[in-house]
């Protein structure tokens, strides 16, 4: 099984929505926020650095670390965080970060997605740990979480 795993130090940023700008015949598809590109540009050539290539359907878990406000003192751990940015908009960076470090051929490969959103604790780094993982032969079996009637029932 193949298996890589870091932690990118830094502050998370979410994927903007695309802007479309029409120039005579022409759309323009682009991204606002330089903070953005950034964060993409640092995660692509940390992974580049460091990460393996990935074939076939993969897992990867994700542990975002994120600024804690001042206003929070207690507890001086870590503590889930429930605002702003969303998981998806967050995950999608660094989808596509591992694809542009030649990690994956495309970020469809991506079977299993385990994501959490943390507020730091005291002392800690912002950043996030990313880990990437080959998918066993029991895991490509389907199991379904709950039970569920197969037939459809008119």
């Amino acid at each position: 099984m193949n298996y890589f795993y870091t932690f990118v130090e830094g502050i998370p940023k979410a994927q903007p929505r695309p802007s479309v700008a029409v120039r005579g015949k022409f759309a323009h598809v682009y991204y606002k926020g330089k903070e953005f590109k950034i964060w993409k540009e640092t995660l692509i050539d940390q992974l580049e650095k460091m990460g393996p290539f990935f074939e076939g359907p993969i897992g990867v878990r994700l542990q975002y670390l994120l600024k804690r406000p001042k206003a929070l003192k207690k507890p001086t751990g870590p503590i889930i965080h429930v605002k702003k940015p969303d998981v998806d908009n967050l995950d999608k960076i660094i989808l596509d970060a591992l694809t542009q470090a030649s990690m994956l051929d495309d970020d469809s490969q991506v079977s299993k997605l385990d994501v959490e959103k943390w507020y730091t604790g005291r002392g800690m780094k912002t950043g996030i740990f990313i880990a990437v993982r080959t998918l066993t032969d029991e895991e490509l079996v389907f199991d379904p979480m709950f039970d569920y009637p197969l037939e459809i029932n008119e």
